[in-house]
């Protein structure tokens, strides 16, 4: 199985956190992380015809290279680091429109409720790491 892209809003500080957590979780299947702004965020984003969402969510490019968005790209994110986790299964079948839903009324305010880190991008991640250039990941999955 291939490397797992998950493409999230650099400037976003939930975001940030969000990329903190999932890469503090020890897996099997590679998760890389994209920030949106980079020049391979922009490619992929260009690529999987995802550009006009680049700002509203998070983009999932999972290794078989289907794209997940919203809560479907966090669900399936969950899946691919955790594989056997019960309840990440039961929601991936639930398919509920409500996950979208609350997804939309936290991104609506994330900004607000999570300021920007001054430091920027999470360069220290425990398990995954950043990519933001084309040469250092394969843009054909």
């Amino acid at each position: 199985m291939g490397v797992g892209l998950l493409i999230f809003d650099g400037s976003c500080g939930l975001c940030h956190k969000a990329v903190q957590f999932l890469s503090s979780i020890p897996t099997k299947t590679p998760l890389e992380y994209v920030p949106n702004h980079t020049e391979l965020g922009r490619e992929l984003l260009d690529h999987y015809s995802c550009t006009s969402q680049a700002n509203d969510t998070v983009i999932l490019i999972h290794p078989r290279g289907s794209v997940y968005v919203k809560s479907d790209a966090v669900l399936h994110a969950l899946a691919l680091i955790k594989p056997n986790n019960i309840l990440v299964k039961v929601l991936l079948l639930l398919k509920n429109p409500v996950f979208d839903w609350v997804y939309d009324a936290v991104a609506q305010h994330r900004k607000r409720w999570f300021p920007t880190s001054k430091k920027g991008c999470p360069t220290q991640l425990k398990y995954g790491s950043i990519r933001s250039l084309k040469s250092e990941v394969n843009t054909n999955p």
